[in-house]
């Protein structure tokens, strides 16, 4: 797998995490009609709801390398520590509407989560319940609140009728003081009915999830029926969308709802029916019946693009009784997998159950603990440190995901002793791991039984190597206050030789993306930073600070257990002053751009975008040889309905064909480079079947080499659905040869057509014809 797809795999695993555990969907996407808030409709009453030249190996000759045994731990924990907590800053921003005016009293809501900074991924928040807090904005529009070095926030708005134009961003309080700026809100779409049984009556407790274009990958309801039936589903953007049920009684129904901007539709009635049922008990490890435990049934649906979906949801399970008994209705065919889990419980899956059974059995195991202490080898307490378990019988499920350790759903940081109490474990063969900036990462595997503390567990980590790195300008003087790293050498091909792993492990370490930091610094008044836990090998430190160019990476091998003393020096800066225009000279405002130097491979990507008068100052910058390269607006690939945008890593991918150019940038100068963005083809049309037009069918179009075509199922890509008059339009394509793939809504096979769009062209139709017919199989 190579570093680009295992981004995206990482990505998803996140974005998954995100959704199922409820990401809030206040700023779910954009909205082209805004309004003040002034003019959102009533709320209807009933509702529920470095020294050496680039690449250069230094050798033991060039730097000190001391064999230590026992490092000061005093002296490494003294730099690169996160800012203390119990500082904050202050975080501020100013809602505006749709004619930029303010929006004052809007009730925003914002939740606050505490930053594991060992998290490369920033994922330590998810599976966490977050802190609320509410506030409204001022007469202006403005708001103000702080927020602690080590807390990350999520903006929402209150209420169903409000939308950020934007998904917000999500908020670090380690930046330190933020103006978000203005932020529109527009107003968003609702849908109000009511559920009812056959006989029509109303039915109360279902959930009515939202998805548009088909994607939900997990999305939670966004509404649940009252005791009269009634339901309402805010927040919705224009487009076509479906509702669906979700009941432990009911087999799920859809029902389809275009909205318009700020569209308030009525009226939706869903009528639900029983289907067949299972019925059985749930008992634990001693045979005890376990009351509180969900049952669901695996449901399977088609993806737009015809994949199969199988997924257990909470919404649609139900809870044992004090004697252990439930009944799960709502099923059809003629067998199903079912799985049981709830808290202090491991999972049960029972596959291949006979629908109408009367007597399942499902057993649960009661969930253990694991007490101990993690300390280096020559007895010195680590604190401070992650400590992870992950059992070789955890099935899986919506309680127990096989990559939540990973993501520290089920980890703990060890105390000023190095001791850990791990809580929630799955009984079995657990493989107990640690992670930490002072040492080696660490293992050990144990067998725990059901219900059982277990206790005096003693984890043994290596300290690694030591680099002690001092920064200095070019008179020799100490640079307070750099940041450094260390980073794994990047391989022949140009991508980076970090963490590599396979799913089956990637729950038994820190999971780290592609490319990040092997360790991390700041230096202190004497410039110096120091930088442990390392693995030995090649190891490439970068320096970096704002008031200067970068120092050259210095490559070093690094020993087991030594030390070892480099000098980094930093270099005059040069600065570009980039200007963009379009094709016809007019002034390319907010145009993204990547800077990547020419003479130096691990030289860190420049990336940004210009201002309103197309302009961009980039540095400091080392003096040499760079190139420039403009990128696609849409870039960040939507995956389901907007939580998440996925960054694809390839430059290709990304880079407007026939921008690249290259320049000079000289040591204490500010150098000019201007920049054509090429016309980009908005490909436009319609597809057309035997019966006339095709409404919602989805259109998708890729370069023939497109490194993201495999990406095209998820909503990935260049894509579009078509409108009732089987219209589309996809825009901001670059000249070069294509493959369009169409078909209707849940059609597995799609039809496929070549598509070369010459420079030069703003617009291109294509129209797609679509001819189907019925494949007849007897086995």
């Amino acid at each position: 797998m190579n570093t680009k797809l295992l981004t995206i795999l990482l990505l998803l695993v996140g974005f998954g995490l995100a959704v199922w555990l409820g990401w809030p969907r206040d700023g779910d996407l954009p909205v082209e009609d805004r309004m003040p808030a002034a003019q959102a409709p009533d709320q209807p009453d009933a509702s529920p709801a470095s020294t050496a030249a680039a690449g250069e190996v230094v050798s033991e000759a060039d730097a000190s390398v001391e064999a230590i045994d026992q490092p000061e731990r005093t002296e490494i924990a003294a730099a690169g520590e996160e800012p203390v907590a119990g500082s904050s800053a202050k975080i501020r921003g100013r809602l505006i509407g749709v004619n930029d005016e303010s929006l004052p009293d809007v009730e925003l809501q914002y939740t606050k989560w505490r930053r594991d900074p060992e998290q490369d991924l920033g994922f330590s928040f998810l599976g966490k319940t977050g802190s609320k807090h509410e506030l409204a904005t001022a007469a202006d529009g403005s708001f103000e609140f702080e927020l602690a070095v080590d807390e990350i926030v999520r903006l929402s708005l209150s209420g169903d009728y409000l939308v950020f134009a934007e998904p917000p961003p999500f908020v670090q309080g380690r930046k330190g003081d933020q103006d978000l700026g203005e932020l529109p809100v527009y107003r968003a779409g609702i849908v109000l009915g009511i559920v009812r049984d056959v006989r029509g009556d109303p039915v109360a407790g279902v959930s009515i999830e939202a998805s548009r274009d088909g994607y939900r990958l997990g999305v939670p309801g966004n509404a649940v029926s009252g005791e009269d039936g009634s339901f309402l589903v805010g927040k919705l953007r224009p487009g076509s969308w479906t509702l669906r049920t979700a009941s432990a009684q009911f087999l799920p129904m859809t029902h389809q709802v275009d909205i318009e901007h700020g569209d308030r539709i009525e009226g939706v009635v869903l009528t639900v029916v029983k289907g067949r049922a299972i019925a059985g008990r749930v008992i634990d490890d001693l045979g005890q019946p376990v009351a509180g435990i969900q049952v669901g049934a695996k449901r399977s649906e088609l993806s737009p693009s015809g994949v199969e979906v199988g997924r257990f949801t909470a919404g649609e399970a139900t809870t044992t009784a004090d004697n252990g008994m439930f009944v799960l209705s709502g099923l059809e065919g003629e067998q199903v997998s079912i799985r049981a889990f709830g808290p202090d419980y491991s999972t049960a899956l029972a596959s291949g159950v006979d629908v109408g059974t009367s007597d399942l059995v499902l057993q649960v195991r009661r969930l253990a603990a694991i007490e101990g202490v993690l300390q280096a080898v020559d007895g010195t307490a680590l604190a401070g440190s992650r400590v992870y378990a992950r059992s070789a019988d955890d099935k899986g499920g919506p309680m127990h995901l096989p990559f939540l350790t990973a993501l520290g759903m089920s980890s703990v940081t060890t105390d000023e002793n190095g001791a850990f109490r791990l809580e929630g474990v799955v009984p079995g063969e657990v493989t107990v791991s640690a992670d930490g900036k002072l040492h080696r990462p660490a293992s050990t595997s144990i067998h725990v039984a059901p219900g059982e503390t277990k206790d005096g567990v003693l984890l043994t980590a290596q300290r690694g190597a030591t680099a002690r790195i001092t920064v200095v300008d070019g008179d020799g003087r100490p640079v307070a206050r750099a940041k450094v790293s260390a980073r794994p050498p990047r391989s022949s091909d140009g991508s980076s030789n970090s963490v590599m792993m396979s799913v089956e492990t990637i729950s038994n370490v820190p999971m780290r993306s592609p490319g990040s930091p092997l360790g991390s610094a700041e230096t202190d008044e004497q410039g110096v930073a120091v930088i442990t836990g390392l693995n030995e090998g090649s190891v490439v430190f970068h320096a970096a600070h704002p008031d200067f160019a970068a120092a050259r990476p210095l490559t070093l091998p690094l020993q087991p257990n030594g030390v070892v003393d480099l000098v980094m020096n930093m270099r005059v800066p040069g600065f570009v002053d980039l200007r963009v225009t379009t094709g016809d000279g007019a002034i390319a405002a907010d145009a993204g751009y990547m800077i990547r130097s020419l003479d130096d491979d691990e030289a860190r990507m420049s990336e940004g975008k210009t201002d309103d008068e197309g302009q961009a100052l980039v540095g400091p910058l080392a003096a040499g040889a760079y190139f420039v390269e403009l990128v696609r607006d849409d870039y960040a690939m939507t995956i389901g309905e907007g939580f998440l945008s996925l960054i694809v890593d390839s430059n290709e991918s990304i880079a407007i064909a026939g921008s690249r150019q290259r320049f000079m940038v000289k040591a204490g100068e500010t150098v000019v480079v201007e920049v054509k963005r090429p016309i980009l083809t908005r490909v436009h049309g319609a597809v057309l079947g035997v019966d006339g037009p095709i409404a919602d069918a989805r259109v998708e179009i890729n370069k023939e080499t497109a490194p993201n075509a495999g990406l095209s199922m998820l909503g990935g890509g260049h894509g579009a659905k078509t409108a009732s008059d089987g219209t589309f339009s996809i825009e901001g394509l670059e000249p070069g040869r294509y493959l369009i793939g169409y078909g209707r809504k849940g059609q597995a096979v799609k039809a496929e057509v070549a598509l070369t769009i010459p420079s030069g062209v703003p617009e291109l139709r294509q129209d797609l014809v679509l001819r189907t017919g019925t494949i007849r199989v007897q086995a």
